[in-house]
Protein backbone atom coordinates (compact mmCIF):
# COMPACT_ATOMS: atom_id res chain seq x y z
CA UNK A 1 0.00 0.00 0.00
CA UNK A 2 1.38 3.39 -0.95
CA UNK A 3 0.26 6.86 0.02
CA UNK A 4 0.92 9.90 -2.15
CA UNK A 5 0.39 13.53 -1.31
CA UNK A 6 -0.35 15.06 -4.69
CA UNK A 7 -0.52 18.54 -3.19
CA UNK A 8 -1.47 19.99 0.20
CA UNK A 9 -5.15 19.18 -0.43
CA UNK A 10 -5.15 15.83 -2.24
CA UNK A 11 -4.05 12.51 -0.73
CA UNK A 12 -4.07 9.27 -2.72
CA UNK A 13 -3.65 5.67 -1.56
CA UNK A 14 -3.05 2.75 -3.86
CA UNK A 15 -3.05 -0.81 -2.56
CA UNK A 16 -2.38 -4.15 -4.21
CA UNK A 17 -2.22 -7.66 -2.80
CA UNK A 18 -1.63 -10.91 -4.69
CA UNK A 19 -1.60 -14.33 -3.10
CA UNK A 20 -0.80 -17.70 -4.60
CA UNK A 21 -1.46 -20.81 -2.60
CA UNK A 22 -0.98 -24.27 -3.96
CA UNK A 23 -2.47 -26.17 -1.02
CA UNK A 24 -2.14 -29.80 -2.09
CA UNK A 25 -3.01 -32.69 0.21
CA UNK A 26 0.31 -34.52 0.74
CA UNK A 27 -0.78 -37.66 2.59
CA UNK A 28 -3.54 -40.24 2.38
CA UNK A 29 -6.01 -40.58 5.25
CA UNK A 30 -6.71 -44.13 4.07
CA UNK A 31 -5.57 -46.33 1.16
CA UNK A 32 -6.97 -45.01 -2.14
CA UNK A 33 -7.92 -41.61 -0.63
CA UNK A 34 -9.35 -39.71 -3.65
CA UNK A 35 -8.28 -36.35 -2.19
CA UNK A 36 -4.58 -37.29 -2.07
CA UNK A 37 -2.55 -35.03 -4.38
CA UNK A 38 -5.48 -32.67 -4.92
CA UNK A 39 -6.02 -29.00 -4.10
CA UNK A 40 -7.70 -28.49 -0.71
CA UNK A 41 -11.35 -27.57 -0.98
CA UNK A 42 -12.56 -23.94 -0.77
CA UNK A 43 -9.02 -22.53 -1.07
CA UNK A 44 -8.44 -20.65 -4.33
CA UNK A 45 -5.01 -20.90 -5.92
CA UNK A 46 -4.89 -17.16 -6.61
CA UNK A 47 -6.47 -14.07 -5.10
CA UNK A 48 -5.98 -10.43 -6.05
CA UNK A 49 -7.11 -7.37 -4.10
CA UNK A 50 -6.61 -3.80 -5.18
CA UNK A 51 -7.71 -0.39 -3.99
CA UNK A 52 -7.56 3.25 -5.00
CA UNK A 53 -8.52 5.93 -2.51
CA UNK A 54 -8.54 9.70 -2.98
CA UNK A 55 -9.13 12.31 -0.27
CA UNK A 56 -9.58 15.99 -0.97
CA UNK A 57 -8.99 18.08 2.15
CA UNK A 58 -10.79 21.41 2.17
CA UNK A 59 -10.08 24.71 3.89
CA UNK A 60 -13.76 25.17 4.74
CA UNK A 61 -14.77 25.33 8.40
CA UNK A 62 -17.83 23.16 7.70
CA UNK A 63 -16.75 20.65 4.99
CA UNK A 64 -13.47 18.99 6.03
CA UNK A 65 -12.94 16.45 3.25
CA UNK A 66 -14.45 14.64 0.29
CA UNK A 67 -13.29 11.11 -0.51
CA UNK A 68 -13.61 8.47 -3.21
CA UNK A 69 -12.60 4.80 -3.00
CA UNK A 70 -12.68 1.88 -5.43
CA UNK A 71 -11.92 -1.72 -4.39
CA UNK A 72 -11.32 -4.82 -6.55
CA UNK A 73 -11.42 -8.48 -5.50
CA UNK A 74 -10.60 -11.45 -7.71
CA UNK A 75 -10.51 -15.13 -6.86
CA UNK A 76 -9.79 -18.16 -9.01
CA UNK A 77 -12.17 -21.09 -8.77
CA UNK A 78 -12.43 -23.03 -5.51
CA UNK A 79 -12.89 -26.78 -5.58
CA UNK A 80 -15.94 -27.90 -3.63
CA UNK A 81 -15.28 -31.63 -3.41
CA UNK A 82 -12.22 -33.62 -2.40
CA UNK A 83 -11.75 -35.17 -5.86
CA UNK A 84 -11.47 -31.67 -7.44
CA UNK A 85 -14.19 -32.45 -10.00
CA UNK A 86 -16.67 -29.78 -8.83
CA UNK A 87 -15.89 -26.16 -8.14
CA UNK A 88 -17.23 -22.72 -7.33
CA UNK A 89 -16.42 -20.49 -10.34
CA UNK A 90 -13.93 -17.62 -10.29
CA UNK A 91 -15.18 -14.11 -9.70
CA UNK A 92 -14.28 -10.42 -10.07
CA UNK A 93 -16.03 -7.91 -7.79
CA UNK A 94 -15.76 -4.12 -7.62
CA UNK A 95 -16.95 -2.07 -4.62
CA UNK A 96 -16.80 1.68 -4.22
CA UNK A 97 -17.80 4.59 -2.06
CA UNK A 98 -17.87 8.35 -1.84
CA UNK A 99 -17.84 10.23 1.41
CA UNK A 100 -17.58 13.58 3.10
CA UNK A 101 -16.62 14.83 6.53
CA UNK A 102 -18.21 17.80 8.26
CA UNK A 103 -17.61 19.69 11.49
CA UNK A 104 -20.60 21.39 13.13
CA UNK A 105 -19.41 23.22 16.27
CA UNK A 106 -17.41 20.29 17.64
CA UNK A 107 -19.69 17.58 16.22
CA UNK A 108 -17.70 15.67 13.60
CA UNK A 109 -19.92 13.97 11.06
CA UNK A 110 -18.79 11.46 8.44
CA UNK A 111 -21.21 10.48 5.69
CA UNK A 112 -20.42 7.70 3.23
CA UNK A 113 -22.43 6.25 0.32
CA UNK A 114 -21.29 2.72 -0.57
CA UNK A 115 -22.01 0.56 -3.58
CA UNK A 116 -21.02 -3.09 -3.22
CA UNK A 117 -20.71 -5.39 -6.24
CA UNK A 118 -20.90 -2.46 -8.67
CA UNK A 119 -21.02 -4.67 -11.78
CA UNK A 120 -23.81 -6.83 -10.30
CA UNK A 121 -21.69 -10.01 -10.49
CA UNK A 122 -23.59 -13.22 -9.71
CA UNK A 123 -21.05 -15.16 -7.64
CA UNK A 124 -20.56 -17.45 -4.65
CA UNK A 125 -17.66 -18.03 -2.30
CA UNK A 126 -19.10 -21.34 -1.07
CA UNK A 127 -21.44 -23.63 -3.03
CA UNK A 128 -25.10 -22.95 -2.33
CA UNK A 129 -24.45 -19.57 -0.69
CA UNK A 130 -24.74 -16.83 -3.32
CA UNK A 131 -23.31 -13.44 -2.44
CA UNK A 132 -25.48 -10.32 -2.73
CA UNK A 133 -25.89 -8.66 -6.08
CA UNK A 134 -25.36 -4.90 -6.30
CA UNK A 135 -26.35 -3.28 -3.01
CA UNK A 136 -26.15 0.14 -1.46
CA UNK A 137 -25.41 1.47 2.02
CA UNK A 138 -25.37 4.86 3.63
CA UNK A 139 -23.24 5.28 6.74
CA UNK A 140 -23.40 8.28 9.04
CA UNK A 141 -21.03 8.54 11.99
CA UNK A 142 -21.07 11.24 14.65
CA UNK A 143 -18.29 12.09 17.07
CA UNK A 144 -18.62 14.88 19.60
CA UNK A 145 -15.44 16.59 20.82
Amino acid sequence: KSEFKLNKYILANIGFNYSFGSAIKKSEDFPGDPSYGKQLIYLPKEMVKGSIMMNYLTTSKLLKYVSFSLFYNFSTRRYSNFENTQYVPRYDVFDGNIGAGFNFSGLKTDIRFKINNILNEDYSVLPGYPMPLRNYKIEINFKYQ
